[in-house]
């Protein structure tokens, strides 16, 4: 994902899984409707109306307490009708992804991209995510663009600061994001990272 200047990409992506709980029913008053298992296609849910429906029409919530309450109050709306009605709380997940700032125009690397070539852009990207010396250019080629990069106060032949290595702050990032949304999302969303 780029972001709207020009061709700086400096967005990372963490994908996560987000449950989602739909609310499913089962009529006590059928035969055997307890001792079977809820079927997800065959059964039956709530819409967002209140409506008995099949799955595709079936209102979503993010909470399991949410769903629940959904249905006490449908049931109290009309209870001598809806009273033979249990209630099955179905867990379902999806992956979503969100994208995260990896580098904001503070950095070196913004000032690169934006004003720079692509192929002097592709070195100090090289440089900032350390992989510059696997991809063997020629000693004049890093003499050229040693020079077009010290505009910028980056040295390309030193180490990359900690500081500015995106390695090391998109790890970071990574750990961060982690820890804050275990602790947000605790029964919300697993998260995994990719």
């Amino acid at each position: 994902m780029s972001d709207s200047v020009g061709r700086v990409n400096n967005m990372m992506t963490v994908r996560f899984s987000k449950s989602h709980f739909d609310v499913g029913i089962v009529d006590v008053g059928l035969k055997g409707a307890i001792t079977k298992r809820f079927h997800l296609d065959e059964g039956l849910y709530l819409s967002s109306m209140g409506r008995i429906c099949s799955w595709k029409s079936a209102a979503s919530f993010d909470t399991k307490e949410e769903a629940v309450l959904f249905f006490h109050e449908w049931v109290n709306r009309n209870r001598p009708k809806r009273a033979q009605y249990k209630l099955e709380v179905i867990e379902y997940t999806t992956p979503e992804d969100a994208y995260i700032l990896l580098f904001d125009e503070t950095h070196p690397l913004w000032a690169i991209e934006v004003s720079e070539k692509r192929n002097i852009a592709q070195a100090a990207r090289a440089y900032f995510y350390d992989y510059l010396h696997e991809l063997q250019y020629s000693t004049g080629t890093l003499k050229k663009y040693r020079q077009e990069i010290l505009k910028y106060g980056v040295d390309i032949n030193n180490r990359v600061d900690p500081e500015l290595n995106l390695i090391f702050r998109s790890a970071k990032i990574r750990e961060q994001y982690h820890q804050d949304s275990c602790l947000i999302q605790a029964d919300k969303a697993h998260l995994h990272i990719v």
